[in-house]
């Protein structure tokens, strides 16, 4: 919880880049995981992709797999936050042919019929 709210600081992110924890991260997105840690690791990385260097590191530890998993979960805000990262990590050219790889796009879709406009 802590770093995914801790990690909207930069000096946070930077930290935390330094650190390399971006495995240990995506590693709370497995399906086992409770939806409270599905919330705040995908808000951590969310904040987190928001930089060109934690994209490379979020796309090489393969985060984007489970984020696309996580469309599909029954909680809204990790929908959201799984969603508000892979928007970020698109922005790179080879995200977005691995999007169209893992077959993303219909999830991504389907979220337009969701009741909650963000």
């Amino acid at each position: 919880m802590i770093f995914g709210i801790l990690a909207s600081n930069n000096d946070v992110k930077k930290l935390l880049r330094e650190l390399d924890v971006m495995n240990s991260v995506i590693a709370q997105l497995a399906p086992e995981e409770e939806v409270v840690i599905h919330e705040f690791a995908s808000l951590c990385l969310a904040n987190m992709s928001a930089e060109y260097t934690s994209k490379v590191q979020i796309f090489e530890h393969g985060g984007l797999e489970p984020l696309i998993r996580l469309l599909s979960s029954p909680d809204p805000d990790v929908k959201k936050n799984s969603m508000e990262c892979i928007y970020n990590l698109v922005q790179d050219f080879q995200c977005r042919a691995k999007l169209q790889e893992l077959n993303a796009i219909p999830p991504i879709l389907d979220l337009l019929k969701s009741e909650y406009p963000v």
